[in-house]
Order: C-alpha cells, then structure tokens, then sequence
C-alpha cells in the first residue's frame, strides 16, 4: 500500500520530491559517468581510426604483392593479324607468364575432329528392337536382347565410361538414328566399333583427324584444337580452318599492365599519407584522435624512409626517383610514366629489380603492422578493446551505483513524507484539544 505515496510525490510536503530526485542523480551522472562515456567516445573514435588505417595499409600490400612475386614483369600480351579476315575467328592465342617476346607466321590448314557414326534408321526409339547380338566399342562390350529399344542401348552405351557418348537424332516422325561421338579429337582417338552381326549398319560420317598449322612453313600436327606445347608460355586455340590465309602472331610485355600496377601502388600509397596528413593536420581549436600518436609518427616516417632507401643496384637505378616514381613535400608519391619508360626500355632487369627490392622492404614492414594477431595494428586496436571493455564495466558499474543511490533517496524522501504526515496529523489533533478545551472553560 506505499506505491500510492511513492507515487504522488510531495503529497505532504508540496514539493516534487522526484524530480529533486532526478536532479540529483543527473549531477551524480555527470559527475561519474559523463566522464567516462567522453573517455569511450574518444577510444572508439581512435579505434575507428586504426581500422581504417589498417584497411588502407592491407590495398597498399595488396598493390605490392605482383612486384614481390616479380609477376609483373611477366606479363605478355599477344597480337594478331592478318589480311582482309578477322584474326581472333581463327584462332585464339593467351599468355602466361612463362612467355617470351617473339613472332611467328602461322596458317591453319585442318581442324582436329573427333569421329563421329551414325546407325541406320529405326522405326521407334521406345519400343523393343528385336535384336540380339553384342557390339564392342573401343573394346568395351554391351550385350544387347531382344526387349532393348534404342533408348536402352544408348543408355547402355553411355553406362560403358568410354570416351564417347551415344544420342538418338529424331530425323522424323518414323525414322531415329543413333548416334555415337568420340569425345577426344584427334586421329589416335578414333573409335573402334565392332558390330559381328551388323545390327546397327553403322557408318562413319565424320573421321577422327588432328589440328594441321604451319608455324614459319613447317608443318606441325597436334590431336587436340587447343595447343599448350607448341610455343613456350602460349596457349593456342583453333576456331577455323583457312588455308591460304597467314596469321601473323607476336608476343610482346605488356607494359601497359605494369604500368596499371604502378599506378595502383602509388594511388594506394597516396591514401595512406592523405590519412596521416589529416590527422596530423592543425586546425585551431580542433585536437584530432591521433595527433600526437607516437605510433602513427612512426609508420609514417618508416614508410618514407621505405621510399626513398637506395637499392644495392647500378647507380641511376637504385632508387624510385630515377624511374619516375618522386616523393613530393606533402609526403605522396608521384609517377612519371615516360621516365619510367624510358628506363624501363634501357634496362628493363635493374629497373624491374629496383621496383621487386622496394615492394619487398615495404611488404615486409606491412607485415609486421598488420599480420593477424601478433601485428603492430592489431596489438594497438586489441588493447583500445580491452579499455574500451574496461570503461563499459566502470559505466555499468556506476549505473547500478546510481540506481541503487536513486532509490534510497526515493526512500528517504519517503520516509520524510510520512514523517511530515504524522507531524500533520498529530498538529491537527493538538488543534482539535485546544478548542475543545477552551469551548470547556467557558
């Protein structure tokens, strides 16, 4: 029955004792817990931070990582041509990094084919044939009964695994063929197909044959349309024959593709030092989260030196500023695309050196900030985790504080209430006495 008076507050007294009450935890908060959300805010805001620069430090690894395998030298790009016909309906050519530069004169002259045979027509593909005999394909055997129809030996057929695959050609309302392709092309992947009683009346329609080219005029002959031992690093796909016709194929470095690469470096470099200037940045009145970080001054001045250190190569070459590759005064990078290339064309193995030295100096460090676990960046966001868990137990630990606090007061004031009640009711009773005894004495 004391929730009526808890509820009405300042029922006796005339003053809301609630939000006195709310007035007073709200100081108590301020005092407390107001401090420590501010403190929270700012870690996570650093924590925020990190993150990002852990995402910018992980694309400029990335960016790294064709220069420290050396891929990016080896890139290749193939040309084709060739006189009043459209090369790539011939032939498809791609390469792998295995290429080297050079130039061929090819005409194809004959596709490979696989073997294709076709039975003699039927009447029904889902009745029973009446035949009964065995047929060998390849030397593989399937016995065939007198309740098979054509869709049961063809099932038979394809159960064998061979390198073929039997089908049924609808050729009209009354007429099914059967028909069996080899899956290989090529003259030594021609089907065997035996057939003691002739039940089937097979004939040959296409003949097994290899791909026949000529490379510079020397004839060469290859199984399959797809070539992968013909050119070192070059992998040739057949589309059509065209004899009398000459495709002129030549494999050059595709510098457009490293210079691409360079260009992601450097892009992915420049992301990194625009965020170490923005926090390094002064703006009256404005302090940013990592201002004054120790760490964050280190990474940057790692980096730079990572930039500019000198290689153990030929002078000239030894550093990133003699290929077109300059450090400018607000710490980016930029590139020069004809310095590079003109280096690049006098001395394409210590300029490529130069480039796989550095992406190997700068991956390494990279590395060491943001390896999982045991990377600098990460042993700094766990430990703001672990404050930031620390002042999240502090913040519930004062809200229960207060609680608790808010609720004695609540009780107190209670307390007062009924105390001020009593007063009232006793003063009320002593008022009543008075007027009687005076009405008495009259």
């Amino acid at each position: 029955m004391s929730e009526p008076t808890q509820y009405i507050s300042g029922l006796m007294s005339s003053i809301n004792w609630d939000e006195v009450i709310d007035k007073l935890i709200q100081v108590k908060r301020n005092q407390v817990i107001t401090p420590l959300e501010k403190d929270r805010k700012a870690l996570n805001e650093k924590l925020s931070l990190w993150g990002s620069l852990k995402e910018k430090l992980s694309s400029l690894r990335d960016s790294l990582w064709d220069f420290y395998m050396g891929y990016s030298f080896q890139n290749y790009k193939v040309l084709l041509s060739a006189q009043g016909v459209d090369p790539q309906s011939v032939m498809e050519v791609s390469a792998s990094r295995f290429a080297e530069e050079t130039s061929y004169q090819l005409e194809v002259l004959q596709l490979a084919q696989a073997d294709v045979w076709a039975s003699k027509t039927f009447s029904s593909q889902d009745q029973a044939l009446g035949l009964e005999g065995l047929l060998r394909i390849n030397g593989l055997e399937i016995q065939i009964s007198p309740e098979d129809t054509l869709q049961t030996i063809r099932d038979k057929i394809n159960s064998l695994g061979g390198d073929f695959k039997a089908s049924i050609i609808k050729v009209n309302e009354r007429e099914f063929v059967l028909f069996l392709k080899g899956e290989k092309t090529g003259e030594t992947n021609a089907l065997t197909l035996e057939d003691p009683n002739d039940l089937f009346g097979f004939q040959n329609l296409i003949q097994a044959q290899d791909a026949l080219l000529k490379v510079n005029g020397l004839m060469v002959q290859r199984p399959s349309n797809t070539i992968n031992d013909l050119f070192k690093g070059l992998t040739v796909q057949l589309k059509r024959a065209l004899p009398g016709t000459t495709i002129s194929l030549e494999v050059k470095r595709d510098t457009d593709s490293l210079i691409g690469k360079i260009e992601n470096f450097v892009n992915a470099y420049n992301q990194v030092v625009s965020f170490f200037n923005e926090q390094f940045s002064y703006q009256e009145g404005i302090i940013k989260p990592l201002m004054g970080d120790v760490t964050l001054r280190g990474i940057k001045s790692t980096l730079v030196s990572l930039i500019l250190q000198k290689a153990d190569l030929p002078e000239g070459l030894n550093a990133l500023t003699f290929i077109g590759i300059n450090l400018q005064k607000d710490g980016s990078l930029t590139f020069n695309k004809e310095a590079f290339f003109e280096k690049f064309s006098m001395d394409p193995e210590n300029t490529s050196s130069l480039l796989q030295k550095v992406s190997t100096n700068l991956k390494e460090y990279l590395d060491k900030l943001i390896t999982p676990f045991s990377g600098l960046l990460n042993v700094k966001t766990d430990i703001l985790q672990r404050q930031i868990q620390r002042i999240n137990e502090q913040i519930d630990r004062q809200q229960y504080l207060i609680e608790q606090e808010k609720e004695r007061l609540r009780r107190q004031f209670l307390a007062l209430e009924e105390a001020l009640g009593q007063l009232k009711s006793l003063s009320n009773w002593l008022s009543q006495q008075i007027e009687i005894s005076f009405k008495n004495s009259k």
